[in-house]
């Protein structure tokens, strides 16, 4: 096609999620991933990438195979058989499978599918696998439309089939029995394409076939390096950005932790000042007090009529003792919310103390 370049080998790898050891080509297992590898002229590389749009896997039960199409031992030539038993075609026993990237009206379509065929001569059945694209595209250009095969080794009077298939945009890789043979394809849709390509399971068979199971999965799309290197910058810039929003919450904070320790400290300051000169102006009234002779003596009534001498000088003591005890309770009182204004967490916890 014009413009895409030269594509080779392109295929699918199975590669475990669980383990680094290597794999066979034909292992189907919830612990495998397929990695898609293809060769690319333009930019002689090569690319990887585990991915596709669509990964399907159903298993059949044929009931009846009494009456299917006897088998010609000269049938050698498998494209040119699937071509002439194109999935269009009724048969006996099949043709039935899937069509992939299939276009809303089935105008496109690309068809994996089963016949079964009864070996006289052996007296087994023989069951032939196909890849059909003779509607896989309304692409006006030279495709390649190929109709490939293979010959599945199962016996389907005793085992069931299964056939998964994986679907990548164009490329359409089909296992047969778990993998016991396998077919790639490349296509190229016109109409289905992305969410508009649709999946069916059909049988064109006279004889009915019986699904027992049917699974189907959604894949995320692959993740280019430009992808990931645009995710890692966004990262990045995120990062930073959360860096800048951690730096002004510490600067915020610690201008609020030094806040508080200026207010803790003024506070503080200002009690100890103030008891301090409390404690100097009463001790200094107090010796003042102690060296001064006694005024004079003075009688006062105790009660029951009797009478006290006492000193002035003594009275002031007292005092003087009372108002310092006074003081002394009162920062007593203030110190454990000064030890609290230490424990705060904001200047509002302070102003709440």
């Amino acid at each position: 096609m014009k413009d895409t370049g030269m594509r080779e080998c392109p295929n699918f790898f199975p590669v475990s999620i669980i383990s680094k050891l290597g794999l066979d080509t034909s292992v189907i297992s919830p612990s495998v991933k397929h990695e898609l590898k293809v060769s690319l002229d333009d930019t002689k590389g090569e690319y990887y990438t585990i991915a596709s749009q669509a990964d399907v896997e159903v298993t059949f039960d044929q009931p009846k195979l009494e009456k299917a199409e006897i088998f010609d031992p000269c049938w050698v030539n498998l494209e040119l058989l699937c071509s002439k038993k194109e999935a269009s075609k009724r048969g006996s026993v099949g043709p039935f499978g899937l069509l992939v990237l299939a276009s809303k009206g089935l105008e496109e379509q690309t068809v994996v599918f089963f016949r079964i065929f009864n070996d006289q001569k052996s007296n087994n059945y023989v069951v032939l696998m196909c890849s059909d694209h003779n509607r896989s595209s309304l692409v006006k250009k030279d495709l390649d439309k190929t109709t490939y095969g293979a010959f599945l080794n199962v016996n389907p009077a005793h085992d069931k089939l299964s056939l998964r298939t994986l679907i990548d945009h164009s490329i359409v890789e089909s296992f047969g029995e778990e993998g016991k043979t396998y077919i790639t394809s490349r296509v190229y849709p016109k109409l289905a394409i992305g969410d508009r390509a649709q999946l069916h399971v059909f049988n064109n068979g006279i004889e009915s076939i019986r699904i027992t199971s049917l699974s189907a999965w959604s894949v995320k799309k692959a993740r280019s390096n430009q992808d990931c290197q645009q995710s890692i910058k966004e990262l990045k810039e995120k990062a930073d950005e959360l860096k800048v929003t951690l730096q002004r919450r510490t600067y915020d904070g610690e201008l609020a932790n030094a806040e508080r320790s200026r207010q803790v400290s003024k506070y503080t300051r200002t009690w100890k000042e103030l008891g301090w000169r409390l404690r100097l102006q009463l001790g200094r009234f107090k010796g003042n007090l102690l060296n001064c002779p006694c005024p004079g003596i003075i009688n006062s009534k105790v009660g029951n009529g009797e009478t006290a001498t006492t000193c002035p000088v003594d009275d002031y003591m007292r005092v003087v003792r009372d108002a310092l005890n006074a003081k002394r309770y009162e920062m007593d009182s203030v110190l454990p919310v000064i030890n609290g204004m230490k424990n705060a967490r904001s200047i509002d916890d302070m102003l709440e103390m």
